[in-house]
């Protein structure tokens, strides 16, 4: 009996912390429930908090959804009562039928859920239609999904798994702001990744971190400049009191020198350094940027850092690259703790307002300017333009060329000597530098009226 008691107790105490009623969550996730292996699949989750185990004053807690061998974490902040909608969005090739979905509050899982998804094989089309009244009657479409509009995805990549979004007959319905663009990315980043082209590519060697390599230097010429000067203390038997001061003073001076470098200190700044391949479409807003960078950090401590402008994801090399992370505004995050001199690898996969180029066209002529406050340089035309190089490329700058019968490379590139992806931390400034191959892919030509 005794036996029995303690094993009851037991199991209460071991209860999991899901079965805490004062949070709840609920999800559904895809479009309109369907996914594809390695696509991005958005993710609407619903947390509500009531009751006594989250107080009245704002709690940090996170979402975590888990998808085969991908997991994301989205920080949020709840306050009880409150109820929160979020979109978060994950992929992965080792897709499952469903997607676990938990809130985490001071690591302590509170509330729990499962998200249902159906999959689709790659050859399966995917044809999402847009209609209010959940049904859709339209002849010679053949819908897999059918969708209200408001649950539409607010970014690019909750339609990563589409092949068309269609519209009923009597017009689109209204969209917010966060939807249309979301829509335009999408479908910009659909034409590039159709257009063959000749695309300069990441460079091969990963940009190299050296923000901390003078000041490693200038401390180690200081510990042993510091050195050099003790030693000989430590040999003479009678030592003036006065040589303690000139050390105290030669040690003070040291580390003031190496803080006002201004890289290394609790106020120093994080410097990244970065490679980045740069693409846009004439006629669309944005740019898809996909980067390697090397950030390193001038302080033990714990480090967030983000990407404000981007819509996307960073996800760290060397690591789990598929566990990523997002502050409570969505901007990607790259999060730990790391010490002096500390470097970390990662890679950026995302839409951001940078726009260094411009396009129009008047028949077959073709104007790009640049329209970037940095100087471009070796600008060219891909094969089938009137004139191939170009060379640099001054701001506000423009070129014209003339297509030819057919443009069998129809893109502008041009290099950038600068970081394109802006980052920020939470605790310290960020500085970055880095280079860039930007591609503009060229409009199609057409005649004035």
């Amino acid at each position: 009996m005794k036996r029995l008691i303690f094993l009851l107790l037991a199991a209460l105490v071991a209860r999991p912390a899901k079965a805490d009623q004062t949070v709840t969550v609920n999800a559904s996730a895809g479009l309109g429930g369907l996914c594809r292996p390695g696509r991005w699949a958005p993710v609407r989750v619903d947390v509500e908090s009531r009751g006594r185990s989250v107080s009245s004053e704002a709690a940090s807690a996170e979402i975590v959804i888990e998808w085969g061998d991908a997991r994301v974490r989205r920080a949020i902040t709840l306050t009880s009562p409150s109820r929160k909608q979020v979109e978060l969005y994950i992929r992965t090739a080792d897709a499952r039928d469903s997607m676990k979905v938990r809130i985490l509050i001071d690591d302590r899982e509170v509330a729990s859920t499962v998200a249902p998804v159906r999959l689709l094989a790659p050859a399966d089309p995917l044809t999402v239609c847009v209609s209010s009244a959940g049904t859709w009657s339209a002849p010679g479409v053949t819908c897999a999904a059918t969708v209200n509009p408001d649950v539409l995805p607010r970014s690019w990549r909750g339609y990563a798994a589409a092949d068309d979004v269609v519209w009923p007959s009597e017009g689109k319905p209204a969209l917010t702001a966060e939807q249309h663009t979301a829509l335009d990315h999408w479908r910009a980043v659909q034409a590039i990744e159709n257009a063959g082209s000749s695309a300069p590519s990441i460079a091969d060697v990963a940009p190299k971190a050296r923000a901390l390599r003078r000041t490693g230097t200038l401390m180690l010429l200081y510990a042993a400049s510091l050195g050099l000067l003790v030693w000989p203390l430590n040999h003479v038997r009678s030592q003036s009191l006065s040589v303690y001061p000139v050390v105290v003073a030669v040690v003070a001076a040291g580390s003031i020198l190496a803080l006002a470098s201004g890289r290394v200190g609790s106020g120093a700044s994080v410097h990244v350094s970065q490679s980045a391949r740069v693409e846009q479409l004439a006629g669309t807003k944005g740019s898809i940027v996909f980067a390697r960078a090397v950030a390193e950090f001038p302080a033990f401590g714990p480090v967030e850092l983000r990407a404000d402008r981007a819509d996307g994801a960073i996800a760290p090399r060397g690591r789990d690259r598929r566990d990523l992370r997002f502050d409570e505004n969505g901007a990607p995050m790259l999060a730990g703790t790391y010490g002096l001199g500390a470097t970390a690898a990662f890679e950026v996969e995302a839409v951001t307002p940078f726009e260094p180029l411009r396009a129009t066209s008047n028949g077959a002529t073709i104007r790009v300017t640049n329209v970037s406050a940095r100087d471009l340089r070796d600008c060219r035309f891909g094969a089938g333009f009137s004139k191939q190089l170009v060379g640099p490329l001054s701001p506000g700058q423009h070129v014209e060329v003339t297509r030819q019968t057919r443009a069998i490379d129809p893109v502008f590139s041009c290099r950038l000597d600068a970081a394109v992806v802006e980052f920020a931390e939470s605790g310290r400034p960020v500085d970055s530098d880095g280079t860039a191959a930007i591609v503009l892919h060229l409009p199609e030509a057409r005649t004035q009226p």
